[in-house]
């Protein structure tokens, strides 16, 4: 991918200044990744997957798409976009959910020859556009002086969470599965949803400072508009090499250094979260064994415990040497669906999911992320990710459940994974719920701090 070297700017402000800055201009994406964000205005191409109207096999389709872009050699070139969840249906190993109906396309990206690149440890930004009357309307944009951070979020309507006994429910029925040997763990989920009547842009910047993601990103296509805030790096390939760091096992941050000492302490520390840890390690070298020279898949880093503003994750990071024969469409085949986001034997958790589950999960727990060539892409875990339809607005929150979960416990960790869309909703907490409907999302109290 080639310097782009049009315009550059010195940028010094925090990215959710320079969002809000850039929305006037109309991006379609945003995508951050450590030290880089890159932005584009008007994509050169777009690539979408549908199943109810595409028979030929996705992953095969999208790289075939992205080899026809790969031979362009005159300047960047980079797509941007998501692979859902629900694309595992049409994977050879795993069933198809029943009464399974898209929400969207199951796969899109979208392709950029041109847009603006920032280098934030430099902080040195770079237009790459060759209209010159839209490079003087971004460096104008960039130039202001007026603080855009003015710009709040609407109050959400109509908000709804699963009631703990119902959830309580599903946590029994997987653990009577487990009791039968049918899995070891598995990963279920719920919809934290609501209607969302303003703009998505304001709401977007505020999940970018509460967050601190290093993996945010922001797609506006069509109807549909992501926004992700995501912390777990799913799959990165560069060359022959190939990376994943799976998170599982989470304390929620009690916003206190001390108190936050002694939660990592306990994370770390905790026999069941290191067991539930190490089955989701398994099964991605398993995964990544079908895809690599023998010997080489190793975990370099394991049982790491990473802070974030709201929660501490505990994260191993895995890494193996590609086969040369290995194409783009058989790594997705290996790999996808994520461990960490089904359980472990996968395809038996997954067909539990799909039981369990009411409704497809769609982009939640799938892949965003971007692709730069059929051996240079970097896809995270589609969570902490909001979709919005029109007015219709969708979160997805969820953990492992193993043998001797607590359903209380899994509850609460549902809740505390929901906590940075909250502060990016209401510029803080909502106010406290009660004793009783303690981290009932569906009825607590969602106001506006005065």
């Amino acid at each position: 991918m080639s310097t782009p070297d049009n315009l550059a700017l010195r940028w010094k402000g925090p990215l959710d200044v320079l969002f809000l800055r850039l929305l006037p201009a109309k991006p379609i994406a945003f995508i951050r990744r450590s030290g880089t964000v890159f932005i584009g205005f008007q994509a050169a191409d777009r690539f979408t997957h549908t199943s109810t109207a595409d028979t030929t096999h996705p992953f095969d389709r999208l790289e075939a798409w992205v080899n026809s872009h790969s031979v362009q050699d005159s300047g960047p070139q980079l797509s941007v976009g998501y692979i859902s969840y629900d694309t595992k249906n049409f994977l050879a190993d795993f069933s198809r959910r029943r009464g399974y109906a898209p929400l969207y396309p199951e796969i899109t990206f979208l392709h950029f020859t041109e847009g603006l690149f920032l280098d934030t440890e430099k902080q040195v930004m770079y237009l790459r556009i060759p209209s010159e009357s839209k490079r003087d309307e971004i460096a104008a944009l960039l130039l202001a002086t007026e603080n855009p951070r003015s710009a709040i979020p609407s109050s959400p309507t109509d908000v709804r969470f699963t009631a703990f006994p119902a959830y309580s429910e599903k946590i029994r029925r997987i653990q009577h599965y487990l009791r039968e040997g049918d899995s070891y763990e598995v990963n279920h989920t719920e919809r934290f949803t609501f209607k969302y009547r303003g703009a998505a842009g304001p709401l977007f910047a505020r999940l970018l400072a509460e967050s601190d993601a290093l993996r945010a990103t922001w797609i506006r296509d069509d109807s549909l508009t992501i926004l992700s805030a995501t912390l777990e790096d799913f799959v990165a390939v560069r060359g022959e090499k190939i990376e994943s760091k799976p998170m599982k096992g989470t304390r929620a941050s009690a916003g206190h250094k001390q108190l936050d000492d002694a939660l990592i302490e306990e994370l770390r520390n905790s026999r069941k979260d290191r067991a539930e840890h190490v089955m989701i390690v398994d099964v991605v070298r398993n995964d990544l064994g079908r895809v690599c020279r023998p010997g080489t898949v190793a975990v370099t880093r394991p049982f790491e415990v990473i802070s974030y503003p709201t929660v501490h994750h505990m994260v191993s990071t895995i890494e193996g040497q590609l086969r040369t024969d290995t194409r783009m469409a058989d790594i997705l085949r290996a790999v996808f669906p994520a461990a960490s986001v089904t359980g472990a034997p996968k395809i038996r958790a997954t067909e539990i999911i799909d039981e369990l589950e009411e409704t497809p999960r769609g982009i939640y727990t799938g892949a965003i992320g971007l692709i730069g060539g059929p051996q240079d892409y970097d896809l995270s875990m589609g969570i902490r990710t909001l979709t919005l339809r029109g007015e219709d607005a969708v979160y997805g929150t969820g953990g492992g459940i193993v043998i001797d979960s607590d359903p209380r416990a899994e509850y609460e960790e549902c809740s505390a994974k929901t906590e940075v869309l909250l502060r990016a909703l209401f510029g803080g907490s909502p106010a406290a719920p009660d004793e009783e409907n303690i981290h009932l999302l569906g009825q607590r109290p969602l106001s506006r701090p005065a």
